[in-house]
């Protein structure tokens, strides 16, 4: 910039001596000193410049020896190891998630108990005492009084957002709160009952909204099948979905197929809200937990009829 400006660059002088004898600390203390007299030599004739200057050194020379303990506390506190272990839904500091996966581990410690009910009371009781919540979500948010969703902020920030719904029949509330929720992401219906649909027209908040509707629900292979009234529909799997759309991801899966949530492959999806009935599999919950997935709520709930999510 200013060619008349001045650059001034200081190099420290050195002196041959016996070092033998000399601890670290008091050669610190030595050039601390020789630090602010020289400051003060040069000019720094206020007595509370040098003031200044040597609180500035000793905090500078306790920062120097307390180096390690400053580092440790510094990582402990940082979010970044539970930002990428969580694919980006938590940021906690190191020691919290450290305890959240102490957590886990203790829920787990416990085998569960394999033999079937006999009763609803007793799947109810199954679930109680097999299926505990091992994880918590520092930000959550709950949908339509019954869906918690892990961190929606952490989603409408991704460059690309997709959300699969399959939610339960002759309601279009789950989507229609979902767009709300989530202004970034697309939303996709799976609606082999074509519940979008008046007669053979699309609804009018669907084609008004952001929500793409797709004709067919999810099974363990594409194949045809049939609902409780009988009604020939069509089904695919998650992944086949998923290649049919063009999707190499899908953030979040929301779903309500009354029976296939037993058979289905979840790897693909980053976050699941599942309504299960009764107990077909029971090493169901096994597989997911190996599949590194975390349960971050689990209630009964009666608006579906004796389920549990």
């Amino acid at each position: 910039g200013d060619s008349n400006m001045t650059i001034y660059k200081f190099r420290p002088r050195y002196t041959s001596k016996d070092t033998s004898s000399v601890s670290p600390g008091n050669d610190s203390y030595s050039v601390l000193w020789s630090f602010s007299i020289c400051c003060f030599r040069a000019g720094c004739s206020s007595k509370i410049r040098f003031l200044i200057s040597t609180i500035t050194m000793l905090a500078l020379w306790v920062a120097t020896n307390n180096v390690s303990s400053i580092i440790g506390i510094i990582e402990s506190q940082s979010p970044l190891q539970a930002h990428r272990q969580s694919y980006g839904y938590v940021d906690l500091p190191k020691w919290k998630w450290r305890s959240l996966k102490e957590h886990y581990k203790r829920v787990h410690s416990t085998p569960r108990n394999t033999v079937f009910p006999s009763s609803p009371v007793g799947v109810s009781t199954w679930y109680k005492s097999n299926v505990g919540v091992d994880f918590t979500c520092s930000e959550e948010h709950l949908l339509l009084d019954y869906w918690w969703i892990c961190n929606p902020r952490h989603l409408n920030l991704k460059r690309r957002c997709t959300v699969y719904s399959s939610g339960p029949p002759n309601s279009l509330a789950v989507e229609h709160a979902l767009e709300e929720l989530l202004p970034s992401c697309e939303i996709h219906l799976f609606d082999p009952l074509n519940k979008a649909y008046t007669g053979n027209v699309l609804n009018k908040k669907i084609r008004a909204s952001r929500i793409q509707s797709h004709p067919w629900g999810f099974a363990e292979r594409e194949r045809k099948g049939s609902n409780s009234f009988n009604v020939t529909i069509d089904l695919n799997t998650i992944k086949g979905t998923m290649k049919k759309l063009g999707h190499s991801q899908v953030d979040l899966l929301l779903l309500y197929c009354n029976g296939c949530e037993w058979t289905l492959d979840f790897s693909e999806i980053q976050q699941v809200l599942v309504v299960v009935k009764g107990i077909q599999n029971m090493d169901w919950f096994g597989d997911m937990n190996k599949n590194n997935y975390v349960l971050f709520h689990k209630e009964p709930i009666e608006v579906f009829g004796t389920a549990e999510k």
